[in-house]
């Protein structure tokens, strides 16, 4: 029988036969008591684990609202609206009031109460819970009922400023959809016991300059004139004079402008001392709620940050961003609104870099590694004005510290841009141009990626040479294979027809004269770069990216398979980077285009190539025939593949496994078969 389980039966029932083979299962008196409490801790977690699960499946998390108040309570499935009153009556303090005095109203996300749930009273709070999460308690004097619930009316958010205490006050007023101003402070005088003329009511003007306007003249519609809708927020001021304008010392106006200029961030502390002098205690990472006032500088925003985490403001490094993205923020005497809407706030402990450096990563790129080409280096403060010859300088002389005995000193390096998350190696750095004008401030983010690639001779890229670099692999249908992969610089604005002359000058015949065969190709290139593509002995100079080939200035050796550019076709591969192997079988599906006037026309940054820095494209001789393979040299080609890109093994199935017991420096091996 070949099924899987089928030989997995087989296995136990010989396991069954052959005693000897099986080693004897330790006993309860054989497992040792350190493994007994890593057992029942773990037993304890799941046991947990299952009743907070429960927990969550059986109850639900409620949010009450009370006279601008506003709390959080658990209740479960089965509990009545009229026991889940009196808890939320509890919970604000209401308890000694009568249970006819209070009721509950479910509350919507804007702020809208709606219908009351008094005539459920018995009705067990999973009735209304799945769709309503946020309830409105609602209380009365003994002597006075509730107003019936009109769908024709809106209920309004009204903050009152107290005059002896200085403070606000939050309470819900209800008024018709058609009601007019007059209206509404009438409603208020009796709800307040404040005059209606000795009131001035105020909106905020989110779309407008001035952050508020007064509610006037008292015979204009709220809705209509004043766009005010359910659960909009009014502020009342008792005043002496009816006022037709904001006044300049309102409190009102304080308070709106403040809580504008107001806004709480996700502060991400690492490394932070947190309590007092007396009670202090270092943790790795603190995760808090922090209100900044975008109104103060990034100085006085460290100030209150050491008042509260005791890290000094010379030892602050303040980022925003995420934590795969983080800027730093240098500049002391910029406000905090330049920063405030840029995700996260992050502060470690350190060393805060100048106004004009950056921090970035150096990776070294080795393409002789298929399978990790990038190793992590270094990183060090870059000044942002400096020239990229001087940063490159201070690379090599780093490497060259780091380097291990008997390894050969770094003379020459290349600097490119590179994509972390995909190792994708991009666009050259040239000497001659600053930091700052190649990376602009939204892209040169703390620890930028750079590749180092090492060089055989000195950096030929000028800043006046607008290049592109491309990754070329040669693949031969006749063989059914591909060639090495190796990088190819060319302007940036080249077509296809330009690169399929350049190509076709690397496979020209060995002793053909160069002067011959300079092509459209360089165009646009320097005269020192053009003519080191094409030298004498008939290569070409190309860098390399792939495991077999030296990286820096090598050559492309002239072989015989010559291929005009008449016949050359050319296709783009999808894939990671250029550094990932390209599967064989899957090359003869590829789109490829062959050469035409159409075709030639194309610019590679253009439609259908798209190309960018880094991309793979395969070439071929579209007069060569495709090779027939045999089912072994499928298998073959396709295990080869599947080494080549996958790390891990694909087989899931059930395997036995020994069951390992480590205690007191000793292991036992309990063979047990692990389904």
């Amino acid at each position: 029988m070949t099924d899987s389980s089928s030989r997995h039966s087989i296995t136990h029932l010989k396991r069954a036969v052959d005693v000897q083979r099986n080693a004897a299962l330790p006993t309860a008196d054989d497992v040792p008591p350190a493994l007994h409490e890593r057992v029942s801790a773990e037993a304890k977690r799941r046991t947990a684990k299952q009743v907070a699960a429960r927990i969550e499946r059986e109850t639900y998390d409620i949010t009450a609202h009370y006279r601008g108040e506003e709390k959080k309570l658990r209740l479960h499935k089965s509990v009545t609206i009229k026991e889940a009153l009196a808890k939320i009556a509890a919970l604000f303090g209401e308890e000694a009031r009568p249970a006819e005095c209070l009721r509950l109203r479910a509350f919507t996300s804007t702020g809208a109460a709606g219908e009351p749930l008094c005539s459920t009273q018995d009705d067990p709070i999973e009735r209304f819970a799945p769709h309503v999460r946020s309830v409105l308690l609602e209380a009365c004097e003994p002597n006075e009922k509730f107003p019936l619930y009109d769908p024709q009316a809106m209920t309004l958010l009204l903050r009152i400023y107290n005059k002896g205490t200085g403070k606000f006050t939050q309470q819900t007023v209800v008024a018709k959809k058609q009601a007019t101003v007059v209206d509404l402070k009438e409603a208020i005088a009796v709800q307040i016991l404040v005059p209606v003329d000795k009131q001035l009511l105020m909106v905020e003007t989110p779309f407008e300059k001035a952050p508020l306007r007064v509610l006037q003249p008292d015979d204009s519609v709220l809705r209509r004139d004043h766009q005010i809708w359910d659960s909009s927020k009014i502020y009342l001021e008792p005043c002496d004079v009816a006022a037709t304008a904001v006044p300049a010392d309102s409190p009102t106006l304080k308070l709106v402008e403040n809580e504008k200029n107001h806004v709480t961030m996700t502060l991400v502390v690492i490394a932070a001392q947190v309590g007092n002098d007396d009670a202090s205690s270092s943790v790795g990472e603190v995760t808090m709620k922090k209100s900044v006032d975008k109104r103060q500088t990034v100085l006085q925003f460290k100030q209150e940050l050491e008042a509260e985490l005791h890290i000094p403001v010379a030892e602050q490094c303040l980022f925003k961003g995420s934590v795969t993205n983080k800027i730093e923020i240098k500049e002391l005497d910029k406000p905090m609104s330049l920063h405030v809407f840029s995700g996260n706030l992050f502060v470690e402990r350190g060393h805060p870099l100048r106004p004009t450096e950056t921090v970035m990563t150096f990776w070294t790129y080795d393409p002789k590694k298929r399978q990790k080409a990038y190793e992590k280096a270094f990183s060090m403060p870059v000044d942002e004005l400096s020239d990229v010859a001087d940063v490159r300088h201070q690379v090599i002389e780093r490497l060259n510290a780091q380097l291990k005995t008997g390894e050969p000193a770094v003379s020459y390096v290349r600097l490119r841009e590179m994509n972390i998350t995909s190792q994708y190696p991009g666009k050259i750095l040239p000497d001659g141009v600053l930091v700052n004008k190649i990376f602009p401030s939204s892209s040169l983010y703390t620890r930028k990626a750079i590749a180092v690639q090492r060089l055989d001779g000195p950096e030929t890229v000028s800043p006046f040479d607008t290049l592109m670099v491309l990754t070329v692999q040669r693949w031969r249908p006749s063989m059914f294979a591909l060639d090495e992969q190796r990088e190819l610089l060319l302007p940036a604005d080249a077509t296809a027809g330009d690169i399929r002359h350049m190509l076709a000058a690397c496979h020209a015949t060995a002793n053909a004269d160069s002067s011959t065969r300079i092509i459209k190709s360089t165009k646009g290139l320097s005269a020192e770069l053009a003519t080191s593509h094409v030298s004498n002995n008939a290569k070409m100079e190309v860098d390399s990216a792939t495991a077999s080939v030296n990286v820096g200035y090598n050559k492309m050796e002239v072989d015989d398979g010559t291929i005009p550019a008449a016949r050359m076709g050319l296709s783009k591969v999808l894939c990671a980077g250029p550094v990932q192997p390209v599967n064989p079988l899957e090359v003869p599906q590829l789109m490829w285009r062959d050469a035409g006037a159409v075709d030639d026309a194309r610019k590679l940054t253009d439609a259908p190539y798209f190309l960018r820095d880094g991309d793979l494209v395969l070439y071929r001789d579209s007069a060569e025939q495709l090779k027939q393979l045999t089912y072994e040299e499928q298998q073959r080609l396709r295990r080869q593949a599947q080494a080549a890109s996958c790390s891990y093994s694909p087989y899931w199935g059930r395997k036995e496994s020994p069951l390992r017991i480590h205690s007191g420096g000793t292991t036992a091996v309990v063979a047990a078969a692990v389904q």
